[in-house]
């Protein structure tokens, strides 16, 4: 049947037809749904967070507390490792990125503030964790006093006068008065204990502002038994003021430490020289209350030895010769004993009264002995002669003084002084 199979055909032409017609459409319909697929199934998950808050004062004003530090630890026993570290800002705000989900302890650090601990949570899929105000209390801690120290110069310059602290000068120490002299610019002291100023041993030298009876290499207590470890500064004035009864050279004025602990301190010392040489030294202070009691005793026992020899040719006018030979041996024993008695009373804050009392003995013999031999060359005859020169010298000073010395403490460099004194001296020359 020719008719359904033409039906057949154009039915099968229509539906291919109609099916062509809806390709490219339905095609264009998978194109435009194609890109939204792709994107759902390429976003991707939340794996980590950011941690942000802000570092408050926890007083009543809630300001905001800048460069704090916070730290964000691991909350496990087993694990505390850091994760991640920042610092607040001006407005006390803080920011910690990438933070992956888990349990965290957050601390947050200021100075003067007390240390604020915090757990913090991020969920998994958890973009932000936001903290909030932190509130940190202040902590208040008692600290230890501050001490500040200033140290003085070995050599400083003061209007009129050139002041060494003796304290300073490492040189000085175990040594004496003259040891510290010795270190003074301008300042020179010979092998006897004299000191000279700019070349001159005309001067004056005081004992804390007041003569002391200090010689300058003659009789009496002198430099070298005094240690240097009792001298606190010395003062050269080399121009001094109207207030120093001044001559020559200058002044030199030694300034002592002022123990004021109360009991017993002394010093002891005994110098010991070849052949027969002795000085002994002692030094006793006893203070207690406002007095001060000072004992001193210097002495020294030394002996010298000589020996001399001397030949001689005359030629006489009648052509002879005369040979003459001169041999000696002598000896010189020194002996001198010293001792300083004194009382340093405090009146008050302001006056100061001070006693003293010093006998000094001195004794020296010598003895020299001289043989002189002459004989004419070619004369049997010899001519013999026998001298001997013996001296015995012996010295007594008594030495007291009485001085008074008022400062002003509202007025620092005003002071008032005045000096009372006596000396007698006995001295028994003889030679013969």
């Amino acid at each position: 049947m020719p008719f359904p199979n033409a039906f057949f055909l154009f039915f099968a032409m229509s539906f291919s037809l109609k099916i062509n017609l809806l390709l490219p459409v339905t095609g264009l319909g998978m194109l435009l749904t194609l890109p939204q697929q792709l994107r759902a199934q390429t976003a991707p998950a939340v794996t980590s967070a950011t941690v942000t808050g802000t570092a408050v004062d926890g007083g009543a004003k809630a300001e905001p507390l800048p460069f704090a530090t916070v730290l964000l630890r691991h909350a496990e026993a087993t694990d505390t490792s850091l994760v991640a570290t920042g610092q607040t800002t001006l407005a006390g705000t803080f920011e910690l990125a990438k933070v992956p989900a888990g349990a965290y302890r957050l601390r947050v650090l200021a100075l003067g503030y007390q240390v604020l601990v915090q757990p913090v949570r991020v969920a998994p899929g958890q973009a932000s964790v936001a903290l909030g105000s932190l509130k940190l209390h202040t902590s208040s801690k008692q600290l230890a006093e501050v001490k500040v120290t200033g140290e003085k110069a070995v050599v400083q310059q003061e209007l009129g006068k050139t002041v060494i602290n003796v304290e300073k000068d490492l040189s000085s120490v175990g040594g004496t008065a003259v040891n510290v002299l010795e270190n003074v610019p301008a300042v020179a002291v010979d092998a006897s204990g004299t000191v000279s100023l700019r070349g001159s041993s005309n001067l004056t030298i005081l004992i804390d502002g007041k003569p002391a009876g200090t010689s300058n290499g003659g009789p009496g207590p002198r430099l070298d038994q005094i240690p240097a470890s009792q001298i606190a500064q010395v003062e050269v004035m080399t121009n001094p003021s109207a207030k120093y009864d001044a001559s020559g050279a200058g002044v030199i004025n030694i300034i002592t430490k002022k123990n004021k602990k109360e009991g017993w301190n002394g010093q002891a010392a005994l110098v010991v020289g070849t052949r027969d040489k002795y000085s002994p030294s002692l030094s006793l202070s006893r203070h207690h209350n406002k007095a001060t009691w000072n004992l001193g005793y210097d002495g020294s026992d030394q002996m010298y030895r000589t020996r001399s020899s001397n030949t001689q040719t005359a030629l006489l006018t009648d052509g002879s010769s005369l040979f003459t030979t001169q041999e000696g041996v002598g000896t010189q024993h020194n002996r001198n004993h010293s001792l300083n008695l004194g009382l340093n009373y405090d009146l008050n804050k302001e006056q100061t009264l001070s006693l003293s009392v010093q006998p000094y003995w001195e004794h020296q013999t010598e003895l020299d002995n001289q043989v002189l031999t002459q004989q004419t060359v070619g004369s049997p005859t010899v001519t013999t002669q026998y001298g001997q020169e013996i001296a015995d010298v012996k010295v007594k000073v008594l030495e007291s003084s009485a001085d008074y010395r008022h400062t002003w403490e509202a007025h620092k460099g005003r002071e008032l002084t005045a000096n009372a004194g006596m000396v007698n001296i006995s001295a028994d020359i003889p030679v013969s």
